[in-house]
C-alpha cells in the first residue's frame, strides 16, 4: 500500500530556497539538489508493507491439508472404481471364459 506524500510550507525551510535552509544541512547534503521545490508539490510515496510469515505460514499449512485430502480422496475414489470394474467385469468375465457350466447352461 502506498500513499503519497505532498511538500507543506514547513517543507520549504529545508526544501525552499538554499539560502533559507540550515547551515548543517548544506554542510551534508550541498545547496545543488533537494531544493526548488513548491508548496503542494509531491514529496515522493510512503510505503507501507506487511510481514507476510505468518501469513505464508497458514497458506503454507492449508495447501499441505488440501493435498493431503485431494491425495486422500483419489486413492479411495480408485480403489472404489477398482473394486466395482473388478466385480463387475473382471468377475463376469472369468466366469464367461472359466466356468464350464455357464457355456454349457443357456
Amino acid at each position: 500500500m502506498a500513499r503519497p506524500v505532498w511538500f507543506t510550507r514547513d517543507c520549504m525551510r529545508c526544501h525552499g530556497n538554499p539560502e533559507d535552509a540550515p547551515a548543517v544541512l548544506l554542510d551534508m547534503y550541498g545547496s545543488e539538489r533537494g531544493f526548488g521545490k513548491a508548496p503542494g508539490d509531491m514529496a515522493g510515496l510512503d510505503i507501507i508493507s506487511v510481514a507476510m510469515e505468518n501469513s505464508k505460514s497458514a497458506v503454507s499449512q492449508s495447501v499441505t491439508m488440501f493435498a493431503f485430502w485431494f491425495f486422500s480422496g483419489m486413492v479411495i475414489l480408485f480403489l472404489a472404481v477398482q473394486g466395482f470394474f473388478n466385480r463387475l467385469v473382471v468377475h463376469n468375465l472369468r466366469r464367461v471364459f472359466f466356468d464350464r457350466t455357464f457355456l454349457q447352461n443357456p
